[in-house]
């Protein structure tokens, strides 16, 4: 395992001196990248003003919801849009409209205390998709 902080500027790992420099959370070995499976991932970034349906594309993405009204995430059935066990989206609330998560018909949402709106503005939560249609809900969340 690669282990290093934003003021390392040599890197070993498992005996090995790879002479390289951090910046931020990006490890480079000259030119190159060194590649880890517990890289930060880029997270692309979705914006959206009113009800969002989740798409096959949303995989690994942030959906910006700065609506002024409220606003409704839908989780779509696993037959609709097959997002493969393992998925995760997160939602941000940018805007005024409070954001809440809905199910399609058949599909399970669980989360603690059964709260499923966001707390406010700025608020995060995260979607993760635990088998074919039935989702785990985490974050800022609210009744």
């Amino acid at each position: 395992n690669l282990v290093a902080s934003p003021s390392v500027t040599n890197l070993m790992a498992s005996g090995v001196n790879y002479g390289a420099t951090v910046s931020g959370a990006t490890i480079y070995e000259g030119a190159s990248l060194l590649s880890s499976k517990y890289a930060p991932k880029d997270l692309s970034i979705t914006l959206s003003t009113s009800t969002y349906i989740l798409s096959l594309s949303d995989d690994s993405r942030l959906v910006d919801m700065s609506g002024a009204s409220a606003q409704n995430i839908v989780v779509p059935r696993n037959s609709a849009v097959a997002l493969p066990i393992g998925s995760q989206v997160m939602v941000a609330q940018t805007g005024a409209g409070q954001v809440s998560f809905s199910a399609d018909t058949g599909v399970s949402i669980l989360s603690y205390n059964s709260q499923f709106k966001l707390t406010g503005l700025y608020a995060t939560a995260s979607l993760v998709k635990k088998d074919t249609n039935t989702w785990l809900l985490g974050g800022n969340l609210t009744t």
